[in-house]
């Protein structure tokens, strides 16, 4: 019964709604959660939470995300768009814009991912991934419904850009 409360308590954990756990989760193989001397498998504590009914924890969208992308199949991630990732992703919670691209962009199809460069600005990234997710290069790859305006839209809610650098990311396509 401790052991299903600790779940409950930490399946609501502010961790689980940081954007490279979606990553780490995705990616591992043998996963154990630990959370003080709570320790279970990742089966285990899965089950837990469903059998809980923690539709609104942070860790159950985590949960359902693995079981939905993760087949077994170690190149799981070859199907995923950064775009789609991107968005799917949006509100979890990064320390610096950067992240909200480059947490996803490692899930995210070879074609469609983006040079990671922590040194760039918000605006030249906005710029590269703009070029990434409207390419039609990119063998077909990137969603076809996915129109430049549509793409600045999403990018400066997604990276959550300040007036100017909107404003400039604007402005610099129309120049395009």
């Amino acid at each position: 019964m401790q052991s299903a409360v600790r779940s409950m308590n930490l399946a609501h954990h502010p961790y689980w709604s940081r954007l490279w756990i979606v990553q780490e989760v995705m990616f591992a193989v043998n996963l154990v959660v630990r959370f003080g001397s709570l320790r279970e498998d990742w089966s285990t504590f899965t089950t837990m939470i469903k059998a809980r009914g923690a539709n609104t924890s942070p860790a159950l969208k985590v949960i359902k995300h693995k079981e939905q992308f993760y087949d077994g199949n170690p190149k799981f991630h070859q199907n995923f768009l950064l775009y789609s990732l991107m968005s799917e992703f949006r509100h979890s919670q990064a320390r610096i814009i950067h992240d909200k691209v480059y947490a996803p962009n490692g899930l995210a199809t070879q074609e469609t991912r983006v040079q990671v460069d922590y040194t760039i600005s918000e605006l030249c990234l906005a710029l590269r991934v703009l070029e990434t997710i409207t390419s039609r290069t990119n063998s077909g790859i990137t969603d076809a419904s996915m129109d430049r305006k549509k793409a600045i839209a999403f990018l400066i809610r997604a990276l959550e850009l300040n007036q100017r650098d909107a404003s400039r990311l604007k402005r610099l396509d129309t120049e395009r």
